[in-house]
């Protein structure tokens, strides 16, 4: 009995008509999106959520605009960011890839570090 095999990986979408270098802005714009909005909105939305649900307990010390802050500073992290990109994505648009992580560390790096003077403890609270 001859059994023909059965490739079990799905069919592959074509990528768009446009060439990768009218895209590549944006790629871009979406890495900087996913590193500057998205890592903070995710540790914000499922802190929260864990409180809500009580399934965890933030500390009466911790702040949500240090957590904020605290959220925004994962946006640098463009060392595996980097590496990935040369895994996942096309050799003509790695440049684009580029400049979006280390766009978005800088601006992560920036705001985070923004948010967390504006969030500090006044000076009149004391610490036990």
């Amino acid at each position: 009995m001859n059994r023909a095999m059965v490739n079990p990986m799905p069919v592959s979408i074509p990528p768009p008509a446009s060439k990768p270098q009218e895209r590549s802005g944006d790629l871009t714009a979406a890495i900087i999106a996913a590193f500057v909005v998205g890592k903070p909105a995710g540790i914000l939305l499922f802190s929260f959520l864990a409180e809500k649900l009580r399934i965890g307990v933030r500390s009466p010390d911790l702040s949500w605009g240090l957590l904020a802050g605290g959220g925004m500073l994962t946006g640098i992290g463009f060392t595996m960011a980097l590496f990935i990109a040369d895994l996942a994505f096309r050799r003509e648009v790695i440049p684009s890839v580029k400049l979006g992580v280390l766009g978005a560390s800088a601006l992560s790096a920036l705001a985070g570090m923004i948010v967390l003077f504006l969030a500090r403890p006044s000076a009149g609270t004391a610490r036990n």
